[in-house]
């Protein structure tokens, strides 16, 4: 074999060599690209999911907050009635005091 025929071989296989990696090339990036769509997929999902927990979480926090604020204005409520129910008895109990007190200063007085 001569230099020159040696030459061409080994173009020729160079040549083959980078048309391989060429397409193994454009194959890693098909597939890289099949990858960050479905990376992009599966993202769009989870955030999809993300923001469905969370208006499920404002809506349970949103129920929990109006049984929270019912529950607080009952016992306000409650508490309201109580302290009238104390303030008249106490009141009734003053007066009868009161009574009492001037029966007692009426009865010395005689």
């Amino acid at each position: 074999m001569t230099d020159n025929s040696k030459i061409d071989e080994l173009k020729n296989k160079a040549s083959d060599i980078s048309d391989q990696t060429a397409e193994k090339a454009k194959e890693a990036h098909a597939k890289g690209e099949e990858h960050v769509e479905h990376l992009k997929h599966e993202a769009q999902e989870a955030k999809e999911k993300g923001q469905e927990k969370f208006e499920d979480f404002k809506d349970d926090a949103a129920e929990k907050k109006d049984s929270l604020q019912s529950s607080i204005s009952e016992k306000v409520e409650e508490a309201k009635e109580k302290a009238v129910e104390v303030k008249d008895s106490i009141s009734e109990k003053f007066d009868d005091l009161k009574n009492a007190a001037k029966q007692k200063i009426d009865d010395l007085k005689k």
